[in-house]
């Protein structure tokens, strides 16, 4: 399947699901925007809990890039990397398609691609593995056994990728270079365990960007419900089905807020209002490339010195 099949197929799937919900939910549009034009000063508190998400997906990467390839760049340099990497996610067909970008970018200042590309990777991937732990009971207590079945397909989905790496690996020789370097992370449990760490806060800073923007719209949700339910609605959202999640979330959220009582309409006008929100925030990472489009950061290699 093509690139340009694969984009038209999710861009069909975000638009059917859009259709679908405004449909068969018998969403009055007219209705959402009204409820978005009520939005209050919470929204400022939704960048705030972006910058946090960001901030500690920054040290998080930072733990696996110093282990992997001994190099030392600051977090100022590291938050640039994000948030070009979310703006430039706007773009591509995948919630991951600026990690794209942010190895190169990485890998170029550091002179390690390959390092640069396995620590990304391994970022990527330890978000997206402790999203799926914090979220398993949420998918279990909200679709009883079909909850049990995404977890478990999403873990054998995992690790036939890595059976499918180790394969490939032994016959193509930039694959093993990558597989050699992700495997490298086995010997660190130090490094793995503080990357994991640091997941707990970027999950916080998450689920309290959905929350300030439920916030915003009036919609009062008790605090334990909302970290109940919003990993699960990150996790099902991140699956490669639409773009950027869109139309999948939107449905989620119906689905979930309802539980609590919430109309379809209004649960659908928060997550619309997220998806503005967060574009928005990515914004800041347009600013940097027309600003800032040969930042460097700072960088050595193999000592102890303090980042600035």
């Amino acid at each position: 399947m093509t690139k340009n099949l694969k984009l038209a197929l999710r861009i069909l799937v975000s638009l059917v699901l859009i259709f679908l919900l405004f449909k068969l939910g018998r969403i009055s549009p007219q209705l959402v925007f009204s409820n978005l034009k009520e939005a209050n000063y919470f929204v400022v508190l939704v960048f705030g809990a972006h910058f946090i998400n960001y901030l500690f997906s920054a040290f998080r990467w930072k733990a696996l890039i110093i282990y992997k390839t001994k190099t030392r760049v600051t977090i100022p340099y590291l938050l640039k990397l994000y948030y070009i990497g979310s703006f430039l996610g706007n773009f591509m067909p995948t919630n991951v398609g600026g990690d794209v970008y942010k190895a190169y970018k990485l890998g170029k200042d550091t002179g390690n691609m390959s390092g640069a590309v396995a620590a990304t990777f391994m970022e990527r991937l330890l978000g997206v593995v402790s999203l799926s732990v914090i979220s398993s009971a949420s998918l279990v207590a909200f679709w009883g056994v079909r909850g049990v079945l995404v977890f478990f397909v999403f873990w054998i989905l995992i690790i036939a990728g890595f059976l499918g790496l180790w394969i490939i690996s032994r016959f193509i020789g930039i694959f093993k270079k990558f597989h050699d370097a992700v495997w490298f992370y086995k010997e660190s449990k130090k490094a793995v365990l503080k990357a994991l760490f640091f997941s707990l806060f970027v999950q916080i800073g998450a689920i309290f960007s959905h929350f300030f923007t439920s916030l915003s719209l009036g919609i009062s949700i008790p605090i334990a419900f909302a970290f109940f339910a919003f990993p699960v609605i990150g996790f099902i959202s991140f699956l490669p089905i639409s773009i950027s999640g869109i139309g999948v979330q939107d449905n989620i959220y119906v689905f979930i807020f309802e539980k609590i009582g919430i109309s379809a309409a209004m649960a659908a006008s928060a997550s619309i209002l997220y998806h503005a929100l967060r574009i928005l925030n990515s914004l800041i990472g347009w600013l940097f490339l027309t600003f800032d489009k040969d930042f460097r950061g700072s960088i050595s290699f193999g000592g102890d010195e303090e980042d600035i």
